[in-house]
């Protein structure tokens, strides 16, 4: 949904007919904002690494793919860290100097993805609104939403990778069980 966000922005930048509410164009904007690190939960498995039993493993398929875990995790991490420093150092300043940020943050009413609601807290705003679309027009905003949808592309790719990582290991692992 981030990345949609992003494409729709640009849709909208682009001059496309679709027609969005203000209200709308503040929630594009709090979507593409969005970035969260994933909290990897793999203490069991590294410590099965580092204490030395997988040299116990006899089933050496399994022992290079386990091996290589943590690297194939460390790539999805730092896919992960080059979107959300883009976010903090660059995406975050950029709306705070172009845009009004108390209106755009009380349009936030779920996560992206999530289909349940976000309790967010409204802010104190000014009541006349201010209408975003027109910085979607702006070549230093269609140029930060093409940077961040790049970003996206990266990160998904290396999900999918760390998918594929797993799926293998989990073969191999039924394949030793069943052996």
């Amino acid at each position: 949904e981030i990345e949609a966000a992003a494409v729709t922005a640009l849709e909208l930048a682009s001059g496309s007919s679709i027609n969005v509410p203000p209200d709308s164009v503040d929630q594009l904007l709090l979507n593409v904002s969005w970035a969260q690190p994933t909290r990897w939960v793999t203490g069991t498995v590294d410590a099965v690494l580092s204490g030395g039993e997988l040299a116990l493993l006899q089933e050496e398929a399994l022992r290079t793919e386990l091996a290589a875990w943590r690297q194939h995790l460390d790539l999805v991490q730092m896919a992960e860290e080059v979107v959300l420093r883009f976010v903090h150092e660059r995406w975050f300043p950029f709306l705070a100097t172009h845009s009004y940020l108390p209106q755009i943050s009380n349009a936030q009413m779920r996560r992206p993805g999530d289909e349940d609601l976000f309790p967010a807290v409204m802010l104190p705003a000014q009541e006349q609104k201010v209408d975003h679309g027109p910085m979607l027009r702006e070549r230093e905003m269609q140029n930060f939403l093409v940077l961040h949808q790049w970003n996206h592309q990266d990160l998904r790719f290396w999900y999918a990778a760390l998918e594929a990582d797993i799926t293998r290991i989990l073969g191999l692992i039924e394949s030793f069980i069943a052996s």
